[in-house]
């Protein structure tokens, strides 16, 4: 058996444009590099269709590719859980092998939520100088991992900054 792979650089991406994860990079390995004559890396929906397809001889081995979210018609993919399947040739060398990636997901749906204020006016400087500030938020596909806030001030001046990674219950 020949030893090849192929593994996600996370667990998501948003390809919207924002020059943020707009890419899932996918890492491979072939096993004897030498004697790989074909590959091909077939991005597939949740029912094992082919929505992008990278293919190449055994004189081009990238070790990642990068995909963008667009199928083969250069459409953007649905949202949705994906996986990668790796197939390589290695002519009468070895037998040919197929391996799956784990799932990702392509999400490009912000999240929705809201902030919760239990007093609707706040003063530092009058007799209750704090505000509890409560955060609520959902995705319908992917995972939050972190949230941010910033408070302004009325002239829209920083006052105060939070962050945080998102509970994992």
């Amino acid at each position: 058996p020949v030893a090849f792979s192929l593994t996600p650089g996370s667990a998501g991406f948003s390809p919207t444009g924002d020059q943020v994860m707009d890419t899932m990079k996918i890492g491979l390995t072939y096993g004897p590099r030498d004697s790989v004559t074909a590959w091909k890396l077939e991005i597939l929906d949740v029912d094992l269709l082919a929505q992008k397809t990278f293919r190449g001889d055994g004189s081009s081995l990238p070790r990642t590719v990068s995909w963008n979210g667009k199928n083969d018609a250069g459409v953007l993919s649905q949202e949705g859980k994906y996986t990668a399947r790796l197939s390589v040739e290695y002519g009468s060398a070895f037998k040919p092998g197929t391996t799956m990636s784990t799932p990702f997901v392509l999400d490009i749906t912000p999240p929705t939520g809201s902030v919760t204020l239990s007093e609707p006016l706040f003063s530092p400087i009058e007799a209750s100088p704090s505000i509890t500030l409560s955060v609520s938020a959902s995705s319908r596909l992917a995972k939050i991992v972190s949230w941010k806030m910033e408070i302004y001030d009325p002239e829209n001046h920083f006052f105060r900054g939070f962050d945080s990674k998102w509970p994992a219950h």
